[in-house]
């Protein structure tokens, strides 16, 4: 009896889950020809707007030579024999 309760129990509780699981799964918000049509629609734009890739690239460039300045500076001011 304490076998079959147990048994019960697990394959309930597996179901459970997987059903769960499977409703959790994110579903796509656009369709495949959707995404390729909007992949179209921001090359256009992209190419008729060049400046917007310029204004990314330096906001990327200082981004990440804020970044990197700091970790290469610390070291170097630190040092005691350069005092």
């Amino acid at each position: 009896m304490k076998l079959s309760t147990l048994t019960s129990f697990i394959v309930t509780t597996y179901i459970c889950f997987n059903s769960v699981a499977q409703a959790s799964a994110p579903q796509p918000v656009f369709t495949p020809a959707q995404e390729a049509r909007i992949g179209e629609i921001a090359a256009e734009y992209l190419v008729s707007h060049p400046e917007v890739l310029v204004a990314v690239s330096q906001g990327s460039s200082q981004k990440t030579e804020s970044m990197v300045t700091p970790v290469f500076a610390t070291p170097i001011l630190t040092t005691s024999w350069l005092a």
